[in-house]
């Protein structure tokens, strides 16, 4: 199945609740002190898309995360991407935030660069130069006395 690891993400935030990252991310700080339902900006996009490579502190049970999982079992189509993942979850933060004007909006979107802060850099941040080469090209990232 093509989209199993977008359904398998929010099916388990929903049940176990927590927080969900792409395995290509490499913390540089704690997620701790974001606030509840944080999500990013996908920075190639120049409209408004919200990342579901990451999810951060998700509570069990979300009601926000069931009604999303539903739009997406009525309008799934197997053969196109933008039912599923980050198109379903920016349509339907969207269409809740929309619905709901008096509550607060159901996510936090931040900004790409709080979790992509040196895309964009390949001498700098590269697969290749971090864990093939080594950390010494690299070692500015990962020194907790630079800011």
């Amino acid at each position: 199945p093509r989209h199993l690891s977008d359904v398998v993400r929010l099916a388990f935030l929903y049940k176990h609740g927590g927080s969900y990252f792409d395995t290509d991310f490499i913390f540089l700080r704690s997620t701790e002190p974001l606030p509840p339902r944080t999500v990013g900006l996908i920075p190639e996009v120049i409209d408004f898309s919200v990342n579901n490579a990451v999810l951060v502190n998700f509570e069990v049970r979300l009601p926000f995360l069931r009604e999303a999982m539903e739009v997406g079992i009525q309008q799934y189509d197997p053969d196109g991407w933008d039912t599923i993942g980050p198109a379903l979850l920016t349509k339907h933060f969207v269409d809740y935030a929309g619905a709901h004007p008096e509550e607060p909006p159901p996510l936090t979107v931040l900004s790409s660069c709080y979790f992509e802060p040196v895309r964009g850099q390949p001498t700098l941040w590269s697969f290749d130069r971090i864990f093939i080469r080594g950390y010494s090209s690299a070692s500015v990232l990962f020194d907790p006395t630079k800011k």
